[in-house]
């Protein structure tokens, strides 16, 4: 999965590193995925820049899959200002090309801010702008996930979470623009707010892209030791523009004569008292709303990872 070179540039504390390496972000909402590649970290006192050229298997690693799609060129340049060791805030412009099959080639203005901001509360902000072309169709998107989370002092760390995120949305892309906000293709949506264990902060069930999609989230969990935790997430889903149509969902698409797509409930029980053992347990239930069919029922999932070092 990764195979890579670091060197150190002479007399500063910024590198270089080569070749195979996990492009891995923040609650991994640009990115989790291994790319070819280079990167510079330019690091002075509390700025770092990060330049990044790679691409999407570069080297074929599986000898016997000689399905090339997917293969696309990544540049990345993003300006990360740390104030403080547990906060940080950053710009960024990330260009894609050759996505979905070389026909799209977007790219992405944006930036963030996470981290605790005192001891009672942690935040996270992500600002996008979509722009590019797909196959001769301008994009023209927006995004916004913002999210606090209160720590509160008392036995057991009880948290509070409230979320908010929105992907715009348009439903009749006929003018040779569409403004459906498009994430990067290598996310994963995956972070935790205050316990031991990440989770699909979009929802377990659905899971959703950010496009054409709001999303308020609500959250409760507490510490029943030092190292466990249990989380109980709400989601309520909805459309911007009645669709038919999602990019990626883990479920069957919408009816599109609705916007309410309905809600979610999550449990995430996570473990990590016994040294070298992680356990983690999600479960989810996902209740359609009206841009289901009325005989729809509920979604389910259960997952489960139990993982011993040695």
């Amino acid at each position: 999965e990764e195979a890579w070179l670091e060197f150190a540039l002479e007399d500063t504390d910024s590198s270089a590193r080569l070749g195979r390496q996990d492009f891995e972000d923040y609650r991994e909402w640009l990115y989790d995925q291994e790319l070819d590649g280079l990167r510079l970290f330019l690091r002075h006192d509390k700025l770092e820049l990060v330049l990044a050229a790679a691409r999407d298997r570069a080297v074929q690693m599986d000898l016997l899959d000689e399905d090339d799609e997917g293969e696309f060129d990544l540049l990345q340049s993003m300006l990360v200002y740390q104030p403080h060791e547990k906060r940080q805030h950053a710009i960024y412009v990330i260009r894609q090309n050759g996505r979905n099959g070389e026909t799209a080639n977007p790219f992405w203005f944006g930036l963030r801010s996470y981290g605790k901001l005192n001891e009672s509360f942690k935040h996270w902000l992500e600002v996008s702008m979509l722009r590019g072309d797909d196959d001769g169709t301008s994009l023209r998107g927006s995004a916004i996930d913002a999210g606090l989370t209160w720590l509160i002092d008392a036995p057991y760390k009880p948290n509070l979470t409230l979320g908010f995120a929105q992907g715009s949305g348009d439903n009749k892309p006929d003018d040779g623009t569409d403004h459906n906000f498009r994430q990067t293709g290598m996310q994963d949506n995956d972070d935790r707010f205050a316990g031991v264990t990440s989770f699909r902060y979009y929802g377990e069930v659905l899971d959703p892209e950010l496009s054409n999609i709001r999303i308020l989230t609500l959250g409760a969990g507490f510490r029943p030791s030092r190292k466990s935790s249990v989380d109980l997430v709400w989601h309520h889903y909805r459309q911007v523009e009645a669709s038919d149509q999602m990019r990626d969902i883990a479920l069957d698409d919408p009816n599109g004569l609705s916007r309410d797509l309905g809600q979610a409930l999550d449990l995430v029980l996570g473990y990590r008292e016994i040294k070298n053992l992680k356990m983690e347990l999600m479960l989810g239930w996902f209740f359609p709303g009206d841009a289901y069919a009325p005989r729809d029922d509920p979604a389910f999932f259960l997952g489960s990872e139990i993982r011993l070092k040695f």
